[in-house]
């Protein structure tokens, strides 16, 4: 009975430990051994090179929009299946109407809350740094990450937007690095931004993310986005209206998105994204000017000029819920009354004797309430 006891006593505790510490490794694990991740195609062509820990079930939108999902992980090769187009201008275009009817409650809510013009920008792995620039991929307290962060504040503020970049550091760069950075983005949050950007570098070979556009050297951007996330659908959307907004006014600045097994604190903002900006073998400067290019872009997403982007399907449900609800009043009408006509003089009874009545109801009730005071 002892040991039984003792066992009752302490499977809790373990259970609880144990499924800690899967949970933060299996959610955020990144790889730092400078290795890498590959994805294959159905041809066996490669797609992706990514230090994020792959596992089955995670999905990539590639540069050129086509939609794989990854079905079987062996080692460091990821083979995925080809799931068709993604139609990125959909995430552009306005919400369905269920949607509008189910969700404009909150939706305005955000609308209400957020600052016009706000950007936070913070850095979970707060070490990372590029190899040729920095001279090591990894320097405690003071990685070049920071400077690519600097260098999208800046040019988002030549934007018109107001940016708040957080220099916190959340080392050791290890599964529990989210578990630090939610602290520092709860309390970004507190100043209602339009959106919260954690930007990263990635392990890839340096050709994977270089790229020349408009005559100059820089790296591509990859937009990662959690599937464990109550809010993944809103980051989803928001990363393909990036994409979408990046393919028109800067073609082949995006490389891709990768849907990954994670939260990344994601749920805690409908447009929170994640952003690898080059790798950790690219050149800093180039990452530096391929942030440059991504503010460029974002006043398309978020707004022109720093502007908060309208909310229209917000107040188009409203228009659609009482046009609704117009509509169940007419139907029930004939269906009480027994005809057209029948309803039409019922209602405007409603309007005219009933109303009046009520009217006169009150007024009798103001006025045995005036003399009541006066005794």
């Amino acid at each position: 009975m002892r040991v039984k006891a003792a066992i009752s006593k302490y499977i809790p505790a373990a259970l609880v430990l144990i499924l800690t510490m899967s949970t933060a490794v299996l959610a955020h694990e990144e790889r730092t051994d400078r290795g890498h991740f590959t994805l294959f195609d159905e041809l066996g062509k490669e797609l992706l090179f990514t230090g994020h820990v792959v596992s089955v079930g995670d999905e990539f939108i590639a540069e050129d929009n086509r939609h794989y999902r990854v079905v079987s992980v062996d080692g460091d090769f990821c083979h995925t299946e080809y799931l068709g187009i993604a139609d990125l201008e959909a995430a552009l275009g306005q919400p369905s109407l269920w949607s509008r009817l189910t969700s404009w409650i909150p939706r305005l809510s955000v609308a209400q809350t957020q600052a016009p013009n706000q950007i936070a920008i913070y850095h979970t792995h707060s070490s990372e740094s590029y190899i040729p620039t920095d001279g090591n991929d990894s320097k405690p307290g003071r990685g070049g990450i920071y400077q690519v962060g600097a260098a999208l504040a800046r040019a988002l503020e030549q934007q018109n937007f107001s940016v708040e970049q957080d220099m916190t550091s959340h080392e050791p760069h290890d599964a529990r690095a989210y578990e630090r950075s939610r602290r520092t983005a709860s309390r970004l949050l507190q100043k209602r931004p339009l959106a919260i950007f954690d930007i990263h570098r990635d392990s890839a070979p340096a050709e994977a993310y270089e790229k020349q556009l408009d005559g100059e050297v820089l790296t591509q951007v990859m937009l990662v986005v959690g599937r464990q996330n109550p809010q993944f659908h809103s980051n989803l959307a928001f990363a393909k209206s990036i994409k979408a907004a990046a393919d028109k006014q800067a073609p082949g600045l995006i490389r891709g998105i990768f849907m990954a097994q994670g939260k990344y604190n994601q749920d805690m903002h409908p447009r929170a994204m994640l952003f690898e900006i080059g790798a950790h073998t690219n050149d800093r400067e180039a990452a530096e000017r391929a942030a440059a290019k991504l503010a460029s872009v974002l006043p398309a997403v978020l707004g022109a000029a720093g502007a908060a982007p309208q909310n229209r399907g917000s107040y188009s449900a409203i228009g659609w819920i009482l046009i609704a609800v117009a509509v169940g009043a007419v139907v029930y009408l004939v269906l009480a009354t027994g005809g057209l006509k029948e309803a039409k003089e019922k209602l405007r009874t409603l309007t005219t004797k009933e109303f009046a009545n009520a009217i006169g109801w009150f007024a009798k009730k103001k006025h045995n309430g005036d003399d009541h005071n006066k005794q």
